[in-house]
């Protein structure tokens, strides 16, 4: 008798957890990390692809929280600092926020190339986008300790040629977690679409 008590009890948790659990998916936590990359040339706002996803799952009522780690002239180091000395945004972790992230878009690099080139001059050019590249490199390692749905998007701010050349790199090894430096909706439409029928 006890057990037949028991079952129907089972059976009520095991609705509830799965009730929760899809809830879960359909509450997206969003974290979007940027430089001035967010800025066209007069320093003013654009209507950048994290503003653009972001409305979306809004939009579907699927947005559970929105971080934005967004700095006009942001490093990559600045980045990757403010990860190890675990910064806070909205007064919360950043460490703790890149675990629970659903998504995690990144637009860094510009402003590491601006500096670089300040250093190297117009004839080391290669060396600038190699040295840029590599610090993005160990920014991805560190933040994959906590996440791995990390989605790299391309500048569409040009600083000379040293822009494409380093989205060229960044596609070339990050594949299909690299968005892409266009901004037409198709290809956000594309992403989009991944990211909420994988949820």
């Amino acid at each position: 008798m006890k057990l037949l008590k028991i079952i129907p009890l089972i059976i009520i948790i095991l609705i509830v957890h799965l009730i929760y659990k899809n809830n879960n998916y359909k509450n997206i936590s969003y974290l979007s990390i940027g430089d001035v990359s967010l800025y066209n040339n007069k320093y003013r706002m654009t209507y950048t692809y994290n503003m653009y996803l972001k409305d979306y799952l809004k939009e579907k009522n699927k947005l559970n929280n929105y971080y934005s780690y967004y700095k006009k002239d942001l490093t990559i180091n600045d980045t990757l600092n403010a990860i190890k000395l675990n910064k806070k945004i909205k007064s919360i972790g950043l460490k703790r926020i890149l675990r629970e992230s659903s998504i995690i878009t990144i637009t860094i690099g510009n402003s590491d190339l601006i500096l670089e080139d300040n250093i190297n001059g117009i004839y080391e050019e290669e060396k600038t986008v190699n040295y840029t590249f590599n610090k993005y490199k160990k920014l991805i390692k560190e933040m994959k300790k906590y996440n791995s749905n990390i989605y790299i998007v391309g500048s569409n701010i040009k600083y000379k040629n040293l822009t494409d050349k380093l989205n060229e790199k960044l596609r070339e090894y990050y594949k299909e977690k690299y968005i892409g430096e266009n901004t037409s909706k198709s290809i956000y439409n594309e992403l989009r679409y991944q990211i909420v029928n994988e949820k």
